[in-house]
């Protein structure tokens, strides 16, 4: 392939390359150099150099990386279960994943000196479901699987149908 130096220009520049389509975590980062087929048969050498390239020149940043997709994923309607779990499958550590779920939090106090929880979350996506339907079991239903497939936790769930089935309790409908 040539000299190590001309392979980890290569391989830098395939990486830039790969950089300026988004951001990318190391170990997708990682990933992509070993299928353009820079591990040189396990050597793992020169993805470590550029990595670490990468890393010095803040191209690539995890923590950085994992608040971005959770202001993203919260702005989407997703849970912070589902958020978690894309981070793990994207490579994040979790002790990364946690770092970013406090700093997005300090983020939005800074903000607006309000973090809205995710119950408040859960029942807002609750209330989109339900608007201005009569409230019956099977609406119920309806708000408890699309809270669980938009990733909520458990606790969110039980919380945002609690709420609807008091508004059944009550006879009233969503507003």
């Amino acid at each position: 392939m040539g000299s190590r130096e001309e392979v980890y220009e290569k391989a830098k520049d395939a990486a830039l390359t790969y950089l300026s389509y988004g951001m990318r975590t190391e170990s997708q980062m990682r990933n992509k150099l070993r299928e353009k087929g820079f591990d040189n048969n396990g050597d793992e050498c020169i993805i470590d150099d550029v990595i670490e390239f990468l890393k010095e020149y803040k191209y690539i940043d995890d923590l950085k990386y994992a608040v971005s997709y959770i202001e993203y994923g919260v702005s989407k309607g997703h849970g912070m279960l589902k958020i978690k779990n894309t981070l793990k499958e994207r490579g994040i550590k979790r002790n990364d994943i946690e770092d970013a779920v406090y700093e997005y939090g300090k983020l939005l106090e800074e903000e607006d000196g309000a973090f809205e929880s995710e119950h408040e979350r859960a029942l807002r996506e609750a209330m989109k479901v339900a608007d201005g339907k009569e409230v019956d079991d099977k609406l119920i239903a309806k708000v408890g699987r699309r809270l669980k497939s938009r990733g909520f936790g458990n606790d969110a769930v039980y919380y945002a149908v609690g709420q609807v089935m008091k508004m059944k309790k009550d006879g009233d409908e969503f507003e």
